[in-house]
């Protein structure tokens, strides 16, 4: 688990990232990236799984929910065609919609994770045209986790 981890974190900063540590119990790893153009995001390791996951998550309130609705259909396709999948959240104050990119551990090197990460960056950046975010107010947002 601790060489995933170091590796991971090496690639990352080769690509220009920096990494930080969110939480570490053993078991889970999860750590935050932030590239020079300001882009963010988070990843997981987890000891019984094979890959490790990059992800983002937007956030919008209950007054939005019919809005995101009637674009899950489009969301969907566009992660799938950038080859990230989606993860939608209700929780009390509104929802929660993470994109997601898997990069198995048995083929980690720093071409795949940058070629991985530019599509997943992609893919938020369509995200965030299509569901009429700007750019400021994703990065107010990532600033205020």
């Amino acid at each position: 688990m601790s060489e995933r981890i170091r590796r991971a974190k090496v690639i990352f900063r080769e690509l220009g990232h920096e990494v930080e540590t969110v939480e570490y119990d053993g078991d889970v790893y999860t750590g935050d990236f932030r590239g020079k153009d300001g882009f963010s995001g988070s990843f997981f390791i987890e000891r019984e799984c094979r890959f490790l996951e990059v992800s983002y998550t937007f956030e919008f309130s209950q007054t939005l929910a019919e809005f995101l609705r009637s674009k899950i259909e489009s969301v969907i396709e566009s992660c799938y065609d950038y080859g990230c999948y989606t993860a939608f959240e209700p929780y009390e104050e509104g929802i929660a919609l993470s994109v997601c990119s898997k990069l198995y551990f048995t083929g980690l090197s720093y071409q795949s994770m940058r070629d991985t990460l530019e599509d997943f960056q992609d893919c938020v950046e369509t995200l965030q045209i299509m569901l009429n975010i700007n750019k400021e107010e994703a990065e107010d947002a990532t600033e205020k986790e």
